[in-house]
């Protein structure tokens, strides 16, 4: 995945912290996410395009930078919000864009799956966990976005649909190139497919209209 870095970048007041300081903090997480196997995007390395353009007499003001990073975050699979970054005026209006357009969302390094493509998985058994630990956290997300009524008022004869669709998708790809549907990878169809078969098992079951938490999970767990 690419994953965007989202940490504070102006200095908290009355602290040590400097504008640098913070940008090769937010280095030093990325690397972290690097070394786990994704691709970190890092908004803090424009301190260095800002001093350049000081010294050049040009001059980005905080309203590009928040336009520029939000059109890379919108190609990015993933933001990851640092500990105490929630309080960062940017960071919100990042937290804020990737809800509205469905981006998940990690809070934590240690919450971001390892995943290396060019190693492979060494057993099926690490394949699926590889394929299915991000689908569950990605339909986590999305399942507290959105009413269960639009999946309970169709019930499997909806699904059947949804699935029609990707599959036919999934064939349009295959016949036309892994490029024919724009914005949409053969990967990112493979999980679709996947997806609403997990979610039909639920509604099989009649497990869909269950609460989103038990009593018990409120008093010890809970979801970002």
């Amino acid at each position: 995945m690419i994953i965007y870095i989202a940490a504070p970048y102006t200095p908290t007041p009355n602290s040590d912290e400097t504008e640098e300081s913070n940008a090769k903090s937010a280095m030093e997480i990325a690397y972290q996410v690097y070394r786990k196997g994704h691709i970190p995007f890092i908004p803090h390395l424009s301190h260095w395009w800002d001093i350049y353009l000081k010294q050049n007499n040009s001059l980005v003001d905080y309203d590009d930078h928040i336009r520029i990073d939000l059109a890379i975050l919108e190609r990015c699979d993933a933001i990851l919000i640092t500990r105490g970054a929630t309080t960062s005026n940017g960071v919100k209006i990042e937290k804020e864009f990737a809800e509205t357009n469905g981006i998940l969302i990690y809070w934590s390094v240690d919450d971001i799956p390892e995943n290396f493509p060019c190693l492979g998985p060494q057993s099926k058994r690490e394949a699926y966990f590889r394929l299915f630990l991000p689908m569950l956290t990605k339909s986590f997300q999305k399942n507290q976005d959105y009413s269960p009524l639009n999946i309970a008022l169709t019930g499997l004869e909806g699904l059947a649909t949804r699935i029609l669709d990707k599959a036919l998708r999934f064939r349009s790809i295959m016949k036309r190139g892994y490029e024919a549907v724009k914005g949409e990878t053969i990967e990112d169809t493979f999980f679709d497919i996947r997806n609403y078969g997990f979610i039909s098992t639920l509604v099989h079951n009649k497990w869909w209209l269950l609460p989103w938490v038990s009593k018990d999970e409120e008093k010890g767990w809970q979801i970002e």
